[in-house]
């Protein structure tokens, strides 16, 4: 059984982390104009990485993996922070671009099929966010006794973070498209793509640069 108090703290913590500023939030916010359905799918993008960071340092703790559970982290923040990279290169682009439209700006997801386009953006930007990375790697690992749970118990935690994860991230979401922020938005996206864009390569670099330190110790 999982202990109440410990569980409870430690889906506080995680939700205070995931309201801190950073790539994800920045990405909602490109998406705020978008229809429900397309913020939606980056949500659930985005919860989706946290149950594989969760699961994962179940499965270490239980299997005592760590090790190679650590390596498959190192290669998903890799593939996370060039999604970051390229994602912030590609804002800076469409802004200087003659007759291209700011990503900040688009609206493709008139199809239904486009709407789900949002999901792997979602999933790579918090894949690559150290703030994922240190909170199930610390927080998540030292306030929960991992060690003495079950299979069971392990499933149960990892449910509740998935679900604590969307919706937290979706009230977020939902804020951004509030029509009184929707209008102070538009009035200033250029300064929102150009800073989001800014943001994903700063977020994207610097997480490269830490899987180069670890590689190399």
């Amino acid at each position: 059984m999982v202990p109440s108090t410990e569980l409870a703290t430690a889906l506080g913590i995680q939700a205070v982390a995931m309201l801190v500023p950073g790539p994800n939030q920045f990405l909602l916010l490109t998406l705020s104009q978008r229809r429900p359905a397309t913020r939606l799918s980056a949500v659930v993008g985005i919860a989706t990485a946290g149950l594989v960071f969760s699961s994962g340092a179940c499965t270490a703790i239980y299997f005592a993996g760590e090790a190679t559970s650590e390596r498959v982290f190192l290669l998903l923040n890799v593939l996370g922070s060039l999604y970051l990279i390229y994602l912030g290169a590609r804002m800076l682009i469409d802004m200087v671009a003659p007759g291209r439209q700011p990503l900040v700006e688009q609206r493709i997801d008139e199809a239904p099929a486009a709407r789900w386009h949002a999901f792997p953006s979602g999933f790579l930007v918090n894949i690559a966010n150290p703030k994922s990375a240190v909170f199930f790697g610390s927080v998540f690992a030292t306030t929960l006794p991992l060690a003495a749970m079950t299979p069971s118990d392990y499933v149960l935690v990892v449910l509740l973070f998935f679900v604590n994860s969307v919706i937290v991230h979706g009230g977020v979401s939902q804020a951004f498209a509030l029509p009184g922020l929707q209008h102070v938005l538009r009035a200033r996206r250029r300064l929102i793509a150009s800073g989001s864009a800014l943001v994903f390569l700063a977020f994207g670099l610097t997480t490269l640069a830490h899987v180069g330190l670890r590689l190399t110790r």
